[in-house]
């Protein structure tokens, strides 16, 4: 792990701490709530315990040193599950039901010590429902590739640090929960060849989307059905009598450049459509978004995220947006219309100084017109269907 990686200023070693910081500073950001453990390997194996304390876990991954004597990959990958599996019994009362179970592996692919045999490691993952994710940072390595697939992991493409970076700010990274769940089950490995069968139907992936809400695909109300809807709702729902409300208030107040639709099976889901602002880089684009309000609305922000992929340093590429109004800042007294407005301010305004992307953020500092000719051209690739075509997409009907 001390051999040069990709990046000629840093070792596999150093590249895996920048990969792993980034992964625990956006669990944090994010508010993910997650237990982590650390195994250190190469010629020996060492085990530290789990921690909620993600600065312990910095100082602990920022200490490590790299051994390159051997590297006992399967062994080590194996002490990690008989950690975790230790951990559930000694917790069973204080985890959540269904509580996923997950290993990374960051290596430079090359087991040379093992005393088990990788497809016994995998089959060992797969009884006891821990998920392996793997980031080969040197070569392409076809048993851990496959053992990424028999678990349910996935198995990433790590070219350069800018793009091995975003990849660990990816929330289908972070959260497992944020992934599309596959409708095929797992295949049972009873021995080697059940599971090197997998590696002709699995490919490594060099970047992971979270999927858009189910009800972006569901029909929205006519105009008409949203009158009788909001004269019959009963008043001890009032958090519903709120959000329609304020669907009315956009009805009768529009803003300009915005088009709002509740969803006909459940109106705390609204889906928007933005027109690029004027004298913005996303003039010209049409952009789709969603808006989904919790139970206890307006006490807590609403969720408001892009569907429409969109260049800009406040919005990650999971369609969060990082904006005051939705987080520390929220009041009971703000409406969706002010939500509204303040993201289209920030499409205007774009503030490097509270980013989602720390890249898109560097360029913007450095290089202004060079972020806005960046932005242009993402929004002309992505964002040029018409109001029309969005509304065909997202299953909208005035």
């Amino acid at each position: 792990m001390k051999s040069k990686s990709f990046d000629p200023l840093n070792t596999r070693a150093g590249c895996a701490k920048i990969f792993f910081h980034t992964m625990v500073d956006k669990l944090v950001g994010h508010e993910l709530p997650h237990i982590l453990g650390l195994v250190l390997f190469g010629e020996n194996i060492r085990a530290m315990p789990f921690v909620r304390d993600y600065e312990a876990f910095h100082d602990t991954l920022g200490n490590a040193d790299a051994n390159e004597n051997s590297t006992k990959l399967w062994d080590a990958i194996e002490k990690g599950a008989e950690e975790i599996i230790k951990f559930r019994l000694a917790n069973e009362d204080k985890l959540a039901p269904n509580c996923d179970s997950r290993i990374f592996c960051l290596t430079d692919g090359e087991d040379n010590a093992s005393r088990s045999a990788y497809w016994r490691v995998a089959k060992y993952l797969q009884e006891n429902k821990i998920i392996l994710d793997a980031f080969p940072l040197a070569t392409s390595n076809v048993r851990l590739q496959s053992m990424t697939a028999a678990t349910g992991g996935l198995c990433l493409n790590v070219l350069d640090m800018i793009q091995g970076v975003a990849l660990f700010e990816r929330e289908a990274i972070l959260h497992v929960s944020s992934r599309e769940k596959s409708t095929n089950p797992l295949p049972t490995i009873v021995d080697e060849s059940s599971l090197m069968k997998l590696n002709t139907v699995v490919k490594k992936v060099e970047d992971v989307h979270s999927p858009s809400p189910a009800a972006m695909s569901t029909a929205v109300l006519k105009k008409e059905d949203f009158v009788k809807i909001e004269t019959t709702t009963p008043a001890t729902s009032g958090s519903v009598k709120r959000i329609l409300a304020e669907y009315r208030n956009l009805l009768d107040n529009p803003i300009p450049g915005v088009s709002a639709f509740i969803t006909a099976d459940n109106t705390s889901f609204w889906k928007l459509i933005f027109s690029g602002p004027q004298n913005t880089p996303y003039f010209g684009g049409n952009f789709a978004l969603y808006m989904n309000f919790p139970t206890d609305y307006p006490f807590r922000a609403m969720t408001v995220r892009f569907v429409t992929p969109i260049y800009h340093c406040n919005v990650n590429n999971d369609g969060k947006i990082c904006l005051d109004i939705l987080q520390s800042s929220w009041s009971p007294a703000l409406k969706a219309s002010n939500v509204i407005l303040a993201i289209l301010d920030l499409l205007a305004n774009p503030n490097p100084a509270d980013a989602l992307d720390a890249v898109k953020a560097n360029v913007l500092s450095d290089n202004r017109a060079e972020y806005m000719r960046l932005a242009t051209e993402y929004t002309k690739t992505h964002a040029s269907e018409t109001i029309d075509q969005l509304k065909i997409r997202f299953q909208i009907t005035d």
